[in-house]
């Protein structure tokens, strides 16, 4: 199923609130091909999940049926490794969509070891 660009964009924004209201989730990210504007119409859409624990996963779990209309695996935070923890992946409406957690905390802990080398090329440091 394919929808207009105006109604898949407000999708996409309907499909990314929903989770910021899940315990423990502090923040919803587009991020890949979407968020540079690299995508094409297949592309799936990942959304970074910036959570601090406790995260209510049964909630994302029950969400993530809602959306999608079926039991999707998800997973706990450190279930796909220490850096992209965890996450699910979904289809609604005939899209994909990644969930990727990001633990906030850790984030913190590492961006002023990394923060700099990561800025483009010309701004200010």
């Amino acid at each position: 199923m394919r929808f207009g660009r105006v109604r898949g964009v407000e999708r996409l924004t309907e499909t990314a609130d929903r989770p910021a209201g899940v315990g423990g989730v502090v923040g919803v990210c587009l991020g890949g091909s979407r968020a540079r504007g690299t995508h094409r119409p297949d592309s799936d859409a990942d959304l970074g999940l910036y959570y601090r624990e406790p995260l209510d996963t049964a909630a994302l779990r029950s969400l993530a049926a809602e959306l999608t209309g079926e039991p999707v695996e998800v997973t706990e935070p450190g279930g796909w490794g220490p850096w992209v923890d965890g996450g699910a992946w979904l289809t609604v409406d005939g899209r994909r969509v990644d969930w990727i957690y990001r633990g906030l905390d850790r984030v913190h802990r590492i961006w002023p070891r990394v923060g700099m080398r990561l800025a483009p090329r010309g701004a200010p440091r």
